[in-house]
């Protein structure tokens, strides 16, 4: 992938098309993955918005037994790699924001943050 300055051209690209699609197709929104949203959660509910990448965040839900995390990436990957099958499916939803929890990512490290305002 092109890269400059820990930017991804291909993200930056996938971003500029789904702001595009939805300015020139008004109601356009992409059919929505199921298993976005429970990941999400289990997730930022480990990692806390802490910077990890696929490798880490599936060792160490491992080594703390998180059953739930490990459940959704289970559900997400099936017998594939899971590490590599884990990035290419954060891949396709880089910037999603589901329930007030966004997925980040940067260079090759991904992070779950919350959307919502603590006011």
């Amino acid at each position: 992938m092109a890269e400059l300055d820990g930017i991804v051209f291909e993200d930056a690209l996938r971003r500029v098309l789904r702001e595009e699609l939805a300015r020139v197709l008004p109601g356009y929104l992409p059919a929505p993955d199921r298993r976005l949203p429970v990941f999400l959660v289990a997730c930022h509910a480990y990692s806390l918005s802490s910077w990890w990448t696929c490798g880490e965040l599936i060792a160490d839900a491992r080594r703390d037994r998180r059953a739930d995390l490990l459940q959704c990436i289970d559900r997400i990957t099936g017998s594939a790699d899971p590490a590599r099958s884990l990035g290419r499916f954060l891949q396709r939803h880089v910037d999603a924001d589901v329930g007030g929890l966004r997925l980040e990512h940067a260079a090759r490290v991904w992070r779950v943050v919350s959307t919502v305002s603590n006011r």
